[in-house]
């Protein structure tokens, strides 16, 4: 999954009405990559601040997969030369859930990245918005022992603390065989650095990315798959009041999917207004993939289960919008009625209390494309990007869409 991969950005519009969202795209894209440089597998992640867009990007340079950050400064129309992230030694993986991670820190008005390097160890890099460089990464995880540390997510909660997450391979912890810890540190001096890590809890699958979400009064939420006994490997919840103490793991779904290996596909976590609400991928008892929903008001009892994406085929890899008011969600899956090896595209849902909307494909980008995220500019803009695969190789691409 290292090889050539084309990662797309598509822009499209706010949700309009209950029946679901309506969106305008324009037909042509930009590249992104281009040059001595070229995206590789691993889905983007992206910001908007001041009116300029970042999007981080593996890219290939040689037999070396480096990471970089693309500018711009005109909604997407150009980029500036890419702004190196990892060091030029460096090897970063890029797969999947393993791909880096970057958030926007308003405070310090910074870009901070967390990336797993070929060495099973993570690093977190951070930078000025204004002078688009990154200092040397530091080493985030330290231990006595070495041992695996992969899948890691970041989150910054309002009250401005970073949250780092990750599942652990430590043997001390004394797992049941093939599965892992999730491990969580926090840095309250905007990354300068980082309190020593508590576990959260073991048996966790070793592939799938955890997730954060933020409550009122400095409540801090984490989601993971879990194994169970008979390697049912179900989606659970845990929570903190003091971003140190968290609760055991509460169940969202008993699905009945029993698997000895690797979905590479975590849960999605948002909070509105009092309400958690929770999605994730399962294949269930008839072994279909399948896209689920839940809510919570108090992260130990959950809502009956729903699902989403129904007539949709092949679906995975769900994400919650950021920086919306209504829980919306961006998924992978082939159009209803192709042949299985049509290409993936991504749909988009709006999912409330106990329904979800009709899904709106969002128009193909230049090949197949996986691990949708989305994250909207304003009330009328929301930025959907993805990694896709054609046979003329990588490039970095973006769409656009507005509110009709």
């Amino acid at each position: 999954m290292r090889n050539a991969v084309v990662a797309a950005l598509i822009v499209c519009t706010s949700c309009a009405g209950s029946n679901g969202p309506r969106y305008m795209f324009e037909s042509q894209p930009h590249a992104v990559v281009s040059g001595e440089a070229r995206a590789v597998s691993g889905g983007p992640m992206f910001f908007t601040s001041n009116g300029e867009l970042y999007i981080l990007a593996g890219t290939r340079i040689g037999q070396r997969t480096g990471l970089s950050v693309y500018v711009s400064s005109n909604g997407g129309d150009t980029f500036d030369e890419r702004i190196p992230v990892a060091p030029p030694a460096a090897d970063v993986m890029m797969m999947g859930e393993m791909s880096p991670t970057m958030l926007q820190d308003p405070t310090s008005l910074s870009m901070d990245v967390l990336y797993e390097g070929a060495d099973d160890e993570l690093y977190f890099a951070k930078a000025s918005l204004f002078a688009h460089r990154f200092p040397s990464a530091v080493q985030l995880v330290r231990k006595r022992t070495p041992s695996p540390n992969g899948f890691a997510t970041m989150a910054l909660s309002p009250a401005g603390i970073l949250y780092v997450a990750w599942l652990d391979g430590r043997a001390s912890d004394h797992n049941p065989p093939n599965t892992y810890s999730l491990y969580v540190a926090r840095s309250t001096d905007h990354g300068r650095s980082f309190e020593e890590a508590v576990k959260v809890d073991g048996g966790t699958c070793p592939c799938c990315r955890p997730a954060f979400a933020f409550g009122a009064g400095g409540v801090v939420y984490v989601a993971w798959r879990k194994v169970f006994p008979g390697q049912y490997r179900d989606i659970v919840v845990a929570m903190s009041r003091d971003g140190t103490h968290f609760s055991g793991p509460a169940r969202v779904s008993r699905d009945g999917w029993s698997l000895l290996g690797c979905p590479d596909s975590g849960p999605t976590l948002k909070v509105v207004g009092k309400r958690l609400y929770v999605a994730w991928y399962t294949q269930g008892t008839a072994d279909t993939p399948q896209l689920r929903f839940a809510y919570s008001n108090d992260a130990r009892t959950f809502s009956p289960v729903q699902s989403f994406g129904a007539g949709v085929s092949d679906v995975n890899h769900p994400k919650f919008v950021g920086g919306t008011a209504v829980p919306l969600l961006v998924f992978q899956g082939r159009p209803p009625g192709s042949n299985p090896w049509a290409p993936l595209t991504s749909y988009i849902a709006r999912v409330e209390g106990g329904t979800a909307s009709a899904v709106e494909m969002i128009p193909a980008a230049d090949g197949s494309i996986s691990d949708p995220v989305a994250e909207a500019r304003d009330a009328n803009t929301i930025f959907v990007a993805a990694t896709a695969e054609n046979g003329r190789g990588s490039q970095l691409v973006l769409e656009r869409g507005r509110n009709p």
